[in-house]
């Protein structure tokens, strides 16, 4: 092979690189352009009484700062809103509420109605304060909102573990008479043992008599 056959055989292999490393850059940047993500980092959350919003904070105050029960690798179990009973979707509605506002005093959003009404415009610059009464009143009103015959499908495996038979229909009359007092779900058993006690009550009250007159 010749000198000359030889050098061209290598400046064809280094172009052939770098057009190969070209191209690879190229597509790499039009990828970029095409599907950018925009991250938003939303403000940080405090607590009521100034400062950081920390685990210390939930421990002291008794409300969960994970949204599921969380196990440090040290082997410390923290719960979380989910085991405590929040609904997801007041969870949610909570959140979206800290750092944001719809400009209204609505305060009760379906995830459609948050996607619809959300605007960059109307995010809080300055830090949002995390109110733990605030987050049950959330969770107390989608409780409340929520069907008898949802909420007795929540009580009626509650009661059957509790050896307490109890069918849908009257499940559903307890939970009718309990459930503006409940915040959450696993209120529901205390609130209607009593319910559950006066409804049997009147049932045997009121049951047919048949009277013989002489």
């Amino acid at each position: 092979m010749s000198f000359s056959l030889h050098i061209f055989q290598q400046a064809l292999q280094v172009l052939r690189r770098e057009v190969v490393h070209r191209v690879t850059e190229l597509a790499r940047q039009l990828a970029a352009a095409l599907f950018r993500q925009h991250l938003l980092q939303l403000v940080m959350l405090k607590p009521t009484g100034g400062g950081k919003l920390s685990k210390r904070d939930g421990d002291k105050m008794g409300f969960p700062v994970f949204p599921l029960q969380w196990t440090s690798p040290e082997g410390e179990t923290s719960h979380g809103y989910r085991e405590d009973g929040y609904f997801p979707e007041a969870f949610v509605n909570m959140l979206a509420l800290l750092g944001w506002n719809p400009g209204t005093d609505q305060e009760i959003f379906s995830m459609d109605e948050l996607i619809g009404a959300f605007s960059l415009e109307r995010v809080s610059k300055s830090g949002a304060r995390f109110n733990p009464e605030k987050a049950r009143w959330f969770n107390a009103q989608y409780l409340h909102a929520k069907s008898d015959a949802e909420l007795a499908g929540i009580l009626m495996p509650v009661l059957k573990e509790k050896g307490i038979e109890a069918g849908k229909d009257r499940a559903e009359k307890a939970v009718a008479l309990i459930k503006e007092r409940a915040t959450f779900p696993q209120e529901l058993w205390n609130l209607s043992q009593i319910a559950i006690n006066a409804i049997i009550r009147l049932s045997l009250t009121f049951q047919p008599c048949f009277c013989v007159i002489i």
